[in-house]
């Protein structure tokens, strides 16, 4: 469905509800609740599986494909890394991520030894308490193909997220790469200005009957309050 059908779609829906036969929602709100409803939707397919995320996200095709849509990549080069905050650990850095980063699917480095070879070392989430237990442990900490990655908030201009690499102190890291799934772009009802759905086709049903129910949720509540 494009953003017009499920528009009509959502009133059709909304209508058929008995105690809401008199009730006349706006373009603003549908679209606020068929934004809502679409954020959770693809919150409950990602955290659907246990295990590590990219697993969760990996699991089935089904899921592949319904947020396939969503994956991106980027490339950050070294001139753009951030190695002088004093919130920094040892021998890392802070790279701010694209403001429509949601979760990472994968990450790698390219890194140059002091020999002046490059390569290629694997960047793997961890803890706050896994990097605790092991950066003094030789045979777990990172090095030439290995670096690990922590989160670390928001960016005070833009509100991107921020992840903090740590690597060995016997290379030079030259670009950060990371492979994401991103933040849709929100569903516009506006008639100059239409944006559909971005998560596959087979999932805006779902998308549609939950914001009806949201919305019927939400006026219920209303309803209650002014009696």
């Amino acid at each position: 469905m494009n953003a017009p059908e499920m528009q009509y779609a959502f009133e059709i829906r909304f209508n058929q509800i008995d105690n809401f036969n008199n009730l006349r929602l706006d373009s603003d709100r549908i679209e606020d609740y068929l934004n809502l409803s679409q954020e959770q939707e693809l919150q409950d397919r990602y955290d659907k599986f246990t295990g590590s995320p990219r697993r969760k996200f990996e699991a089935t095709e089904k899921i592949r494909r319904e947020l396939g849509n969503l994956i991106s990549s980027t490339t950050i080069q070294n001139a753009s890394f951030d190695s002088s905050d004093g919130d920094l650990h040892n021998d890392a850095f802070f790279v701010t991520l694209p403001t429509d980063y949601l979760y990472a699917l994968e990450e790698r480095c390219v890194i140059q030894d002091s020999d002046g070879n490059t390569g290629v070392a694997k960047v793997i989430p961890i803890t706050y308490d896994e990097y605790i237990e092991n950066v003094d442990n030789p045979f777990l900490e990172p090095d030439d193909d290995l670096a690990w990655r922590l989160d670390y908030g928001l960016t005070g201009v833009t509100g991107a997220k921020k992840h903090e690499v740590i690597h060995s102190n016997d290379v030079t890291i030259q670009s950060y790469s990371v492979r994401y799934l991103r933040r849709p772009q929100d569903i516009v009802l506006h008639p100059t200005d239409y944006q559909d759905c971005e998560l596959d086709e087979s999932l805006h049903n779902n998308i549609v009957s939950r914001a009806v129910s949201l919305a019927a949720m939400s006026s219920t509540d209303s309803t209650s309050n002014n009696d």
